[in-house]
């Protein structure tokens, strides 16, 4: 129980705060409901209990003794619930409610939870992290993230997610990290990431019924420096997917099943450092692929050798000034060291004379 002092504290009805009376003691200003949070899924309300009690002590103040006494202001003491691996199999809508200074939600590895409602997370404005990872969710509803403005990182991989709604990702105006990899999805809308101007990190991998995607479905990520797109379906690629991503670092397209590439595809990446491509089929490279990749320092091409037979002369000579190694440095020691992994099968030959590598070497 609260410790009791004399006085009041007049109080209006809904107003969510303590009142500071009697000796610096903080009390209740209400209950959070008519059983406090004894309804709610047991997993929550022991973990809300838990929290409730190390901020109580930390305000020097007498925690409430059974859920029964949780008042709304206890619930705006919670910083963070940590749910992985508490065998949940269900939540239900207010489970979370009142938690109105919550930062952070992890719910990794509950195999059995399937579903989630889609007023799950509102009301929780100053959400930063949700965590929802290894999972069996099968579908997400749409208006599930609505409100969420200031969600910084979004984590469900490892589920047995098939679609998105349109608007899923809809106002999440601060994502910076979006990972949905290890999934089932066999398409992504156009616009799916629109207004996600500040993300940073987007992990698509391990889908693998994604054969196509959408010329645009990119176009809206401005901040966007690392791409993970391997090991899904994708066959080909549309020739301008990646216009207009000029933050992008790291582009990871392994595990694919690509046969060729559009000639400008790279066109305009001119921070990409990074450019990963080998496990694939791809056949060919066009001539001036990597035309314009200024800033180029690494770039993978090996286990494409049974399908790659030759490489137009030249292709790498608009990367030789930030590619190469130990090979590239015997003719050109001022340059900044990186590498090209072909793999076996291919051999490499440059405008330049004596500019050659043999097969399997890295250069």
């Amino acid at each position: 129980m609260f410790p009791r002092s004399p006085g009041t504290c007049p109080l209006r009805k809904g107003f969510l705060a303590f009142c500071l009376i009697a000796g610096a003691h903080l009390l209740p200003a209400e209950t959070a409901g008519a059983q406090g949070i004894c309804d709610r899924t047991p997993q929550v309300r022991d973990e809300i209990l838990f929290h409730v009690e190390i901020e109580s002590e930390r305000a020097g103040v007498t925690g409430p003794k059974d859920c029964a006494e949780v008042t709304a202001a206890h619930l705006a003491l919670v910083r963070e619930m940590w749910l992985a691996q508490a065998n949940i199999t269900a939540v239900q809508e207010h489970d979370f409610r009142g938690l109105v200074s919550l930062n952070s939600i992890i719910l990794t590895a509950n195999p059995l939870l399937t579903t989630l409602p889609e007023d799950i997370f509102q009301g929780l404005s100053n959400l930063k992290s949700i965590t929802l990872s290894e999972c069996a969710l099968t579908t997400l509803p749409e208006g599930i993230f609505h409100g969420l403005s200031r969600l910084e990182s979004l984590e469900f991989e490892r589920n047995s997610l098939t679609a998105f709604p349109e608007n899923l990702f809809q106002g999440l105006d601060s994502l910076e990290w979006l990972d949905f990899s290890n999934n089932s999805l066999s398409a992504l809308p156009e616009g799916i990431f629109r207004g996600l101007s500040r993300l940073e990190t987007l992990d698509s991998s391990y889908n693998p019924s994604l054969a196509v995607l959408p010329e645009n479905v990119f176009q809206s990520l401005d901040s966007l420096e690392a791409l993970y797109l391997s090991n899904n379906s994708l066959q080909e690629l549309p020739p301008r997917i990646f216009r207009g991503l000029d933050s992008l670092r790291l582009l990871w397209l392994p595990g694919n099943g690509l046969s060729e590439l559009p000639p400008r595809i790279f066109r305009g990446l001119r921070s990409l450092d990074a450019l990963y491509l080998h496990r694939n089929a791809l056949t060919e490279l066009p001539e001036g692929l990597f035309h314009g990749l200024d800033s180029l320092n690494e770039l993978t091409l090996y286990h494409n050798d049974f399908f790659l037979q030759g490489l137009p002369p030249g292709i790498f000579d608009d990367v030789l000034d930030t590619l190469g190694d130990e090979y590239y440095l015997l003719f050109e020691t001022t340059k900044r060291i990186g590498y090209l992994n072909l793999g076996s099968g291919s051999r490499l030959t440059f405008d330049s004379p004596g500019r050659q590598a043999a097969e399997g070497a890295t250069v």
